[in-house]
């Protein structure tokens, strides 16, 4: 198993479509332990900057290429966010439970 989709705090596995859904905001339940784990604040930054490129470069392209190639650059764009968030984002305890 990744060590990126491991619990920072016992080593309990999270799914990689679970931590493809989290954010800074956002807090999931370690099974194992009870952790509250989230994603770091500062590595998701740059992620949140490729969403709204993904976001914001398709619709400006649209009147220029047509739906196709803006709907493809938006598929590419969204699959390098995916990549990024699971290789570059740490996941981080933000409370403990005991």
């Amino acid at each position: 198993m990744s060590e990126r989709l491991k619990c920072p705090s016992c080593g309990n596995a999270f799914t990689w479509w679970r931590k493809q859904l989290l954010g800074p905001a956002r807090k999931i339940k370690c099974s194992a332990c009870g952790a509250q784990v989230s994603v770091s604040k500062v590595y998701v930054l740059p992620v949140i900057v490729l969403v709204i490129f993904a976001i914001w470069v398709p619709q400006f392209l649209l009147p220029r290429i047509g739906a196709l190639h803006s709907g493809a650059i938006f598929l590419i764009i969204l699959l390098l966010t995916m990549a990024c968030h699971h290789y570059f984002v740490p996941l981080v305890v933000r409370s403990k439970t005991d």
